[in-house]
């Protein structure tokens, strides 16, 4: 669509540091909350997440075990969910700079689509993953900037954009 209108577009896909291993949990009951979640429901929810522990095997010889304070289960079908609704204020921040976007657990693509006649381009994607940035440091979530993958989609007869100021 964005081609046949000879408009350009960009699609941001964003990496996370050890995602599903940050998870705070008191932040994931809170918002688990306020998406009605409560009752037995929710105390069941934070069974699931509290008391967790690990232990380390190797070479025959198995560590003490180890509480696990933050993440979601790995493997489990309600991981990715809960993730996604941990990160569901993202749309929030995304939303006000003009972009589309796609999440699914710790995948998130941004879509920006714009006029050939567009300027400021480059200082409204350094604006939204700031924002992006801010936004998940304070749920305890690292944005891997070196790992983000930029997509340039350039419109008919669109001229050369630079993306790397």
């Amino acid at each position: 669509m964005a081609k046949a209108a000879s408009l350009s577009s960009v699609i941001i896909l964003l990496d996370l540091s050890a995602a599903f291993d940050t998870v705070n949990h008191q932040i994931l009951l809170h918002t688990l909350q306020e998406f009605g979640v409560s009752g037995s429901a929710l105390s069941l929810l934070t069974s699931y997440l509290k008391d967790r522990t690990y232990t380390v095997t190797w070479r025959g010889s198995e560590s003490d075990p180890c509480q696990l304070t933050t993440g979601v289960p790995r493997g489990s079908v309600l991981g990715p969910l809960l993730f996604s609704l941990y990160t569901n204020s993202l749309g929030s921040v995304i939303s006000p700079h003009g972009f589309s976007y796609h999440c699914y657990a710790d995948d998130t693509q941004l879509i920006l689509s714009f006029p050939r006649s567009e300027t400021q381009v480059v200082a409204r994607i350094s604006a939204c993953l700031a924002d992006i940035s801010q936004r998940m440091s304070a749920h305890h979530l690292k944005l891997n900037l070196d790992k983000t993958e930029l997509l340039f989609l350039p419109g008919k007869d669109c001229p050369t954009l630079d993306l790397t100021t």
